[in-house]
């Protein structure tokens, strides 16, 4: 470790490389997926949630662990979907904001939240997730499309609202400290799309500090 950080093996300092990034290469990375932990987590097994928080960051002590267990406690009453926010906001989620903060205005940010009866199911949680031998539960070519063309998009222009299709997925924005700005990708109840901007949750990012 040199004054100026990590060094590799063959002199590459990696935070210079992330201070060099441009849009090009972080632009459409940040799409996560909500309570994405449901897929790692024994939905059926006894847990305890202070003791998980501790498994889970073993440098954190008794005090804190509680802590964050009553947090958690406090947003959702089902202790399986307590564990399954834990994971995933910390696995999935809070990355991509820790990195938004730190190269603000050079990514985009997009999310695709379903419904929050539909959570506890893989299949949900992808507009097309069928490797577990599940079924397109929202089948809706406006909606796909709309999520699919931000990264064949980005991938053509570089910008996510260049579209190569018609979508009806409005403009996204550059996320930044100033602008915490990110395209929500749901459906309604009655089970139409649902894409708007929205502004970032200013509970999550303190949860991910």
């Amino acid at each position: 470790m040199s004054k100026t950080g990590l060094v590799l093996s063959n002199g590459t300092r990696p935070l210079d490389c992330l201070r060099e990034v441009d849009s090009a290469t972080l632009a459409d990375i940040n799409t996560n997926i909500v309570l994405a932990g449901a897929l790692f987590i024994n939905q059926s097994a006894d847990h305890n949630v202070a003791q998980y928080v501790r498994n889970l960051f073993p440098l954190l002590g008794t005090k804190e662990s509680n802590a964050a267990a009553s947090l958690y406690e406090s947003l959702w009453s089902s202790v399986d979907l307590q564990f399954n926010a834990i994971l995933g906001e910390s696995t999935f989620v809070c990355p991509t904001y820790l990195l938004l903060n730190a190269l603000p205005g050079k990514a985009y940010k997009r999310i695709r939240d379903p419904p929050r009866p539909a959570r506890r199911r893989h299949d949900q949680l992808l507009p097309r997730f069928d490797e577990f031998g599940s079924v397109l539960h929202f089948n809706n070519s406006a909606f796909i499309t709309a999520f699919t063309q931000g990264f064949v998009s980005f991938a053509a222009h570089l910008d996510p609202n260049a579209k190569l299709r018609p979508s009806i997925a409005p403009v996204c924005r550059r996320w930044s400290r100033g602008a915490q700005t990110e395209l929500v990708f749901n459906q309604t109840e009655s089970g139409a799309p649902y894409i708007a901007p929205s502004n970032t949750s200013s509970a999550l990012l303190e949860r991910c500090e």
